[in-house]
């Protein structure tokens, strides 16, 4: 019994002191990542955050590099081929429905324009959202800029989305190096036996779809209206999707909303 002591008195002592420490304390010692919050802003962060982005056809100027090595053997290879300027360059910012319509967008416009996309959990109200997109657009240059955001974010009010929501699209309108700037409003979310009722959430996607419709028509911005593409459609719901993602027939019914929108766009851009 004493040899048990000596081998488990390490645990009991821990054991002791989170006790000791009380309960509400717990947090303090098992806790998670960590958010650095800006002082006074208040920050409501999902379980797990992501972003996650993809940009086909980067310019980039011709490089030849000598490889040597096992791989090459001394020999050149043209490891960087430039690609040509001949096409603009679109950008649809969003979230994983974006992400998913996405290639179908990208086939819709082959030929017509370069199709690349951020998609991130992170929602309007969150002060690392306009950062993330900052650091994309000092980066790279976009013709056309399709941005979606109301979908995640529970832990943010109406009030909340309305008052940072001109910030963000100030945000990207002072890093856009004068792309061709569109809202695509959020699509609904149904619950039930195929999908056929929609979700108490959608009562706040709703909400959040009027703020922003009514910001950006204030300022000149064309609004996408993808919500009404899926309104009456609840067959276009994926079955493993919980009533949010669609399915591949209405992946393809956003994503020819959206090439449509995006055309329309690249039609009044300036001669370059």
């Amino acid at each position: 019994m004493l040899a048990g002591f000596k081998k488990s008195w390490p645990l009991i002592l821990l054991a002791a002191i989170v006790l000791s420490c009380g309960l509400l304390d717990l947090p303090l010692i098992c806790r998670g990542q960590i958010v650095l919050a800006p002082p006074g802003r208040h920050v409501a962060r999902e379980s797990i955050e992501w972003i996650r982005i993809w940009l086909p056809n980067v310019m980039r100027p011709q490089l030849s590099h000598k490889v040597v090595g096992q791989y090459g053997k001394g020999k050149s290879w043209d490891l960087h081929p430039a690609v040509k300027p001949s096409l603009p360059q679109v950008l649809l910012i969003g979230d994983s429905i974006t992400e998913m319509y996405y290639h179908d967008v990208a086939a819709d416009l082959k030929g017509k324009a370069y199709v690349g996309y951020m998609a991130s959990s992170l929602c309007i109200g969150d002060p690392m959202l306009p950062r993330q997109i900052k650091l994309l657009l000092q980066n790279y240059r976009f013709n056309v800029i399709q941005f979606n955001n109301g979908m995640h974010g529970a832990g943010y009010s109406e009030a909340e989305y309305g008052k940072d929501f001109p910030r963000v699209i100030k945000t990207i309108q002072a890093n856009d190096h004068g792309a061709k700037l569109i809202w695509a409003n959020t699509t609904p979310t149904r619950t039930g036996k195929q999908f056929a009722a929609f979700s108490p959430w959608n009562n706040r996607i709703i909400a959040r779809n009027k703020i922003a419709d009514a910001y950006c028509k204030k300022a000149g911005i064309p609004i996408n209206n993808l919500y009404k593409v899926l309104l009456h459609h609840p067959e276009y719901y994926a079955t493993w999707g919980g009533g949010v993602h669609e399915n591949p027939k209405g992946q393809a019914a956003e994503a020819k909303r959206v090439a449509a929108a995006i055309l329309k766009q690249i039609a009044a851009l300036k001669p370059a």
